[in-house]
């Protein structure tokens, strides 16, 4: 995991898991798009937004490097990602 500012850039291999259907992060390219949020009450109201909404999406977790996410999917099976660091 590499960061510069507000610009984090994660790389990693995923051999023999392609997938030739959906979009697949386990493809080579695109991993996954991150969006940074101000705090985690940002990401305690997307929960509720993506409940209210039907949306499925993960829990709020720290990562090893302590920033806090929120994975979801868009309709092409993109992964999307809410993060902060816990202020």
């Amino acid at each position: 995991m590499f960061s510069a500012g507000n610009f984090y850039l994660g790389l990693t291999t995923h051999k023999g898991k392609t997938s030739k259907n959906l979009f697949s992060e386990f493809n080579i390219g695109l991993d996954h798009f991150s969006f940074e949020v101000k705090s985690k009450k940002d990401l305690e109201n997307a929960l509720e937004f993506f409940d209210k909404n039907k949306i499925p999406h993960g829990n709020i977790d720290e990562l090893s490097n302590g920033l806090l996410i929120l994975v979801f999917r868009e309709p092409d099976n993109i992964q999307l990602e809410l993060c902060c660091k816990e202020q």
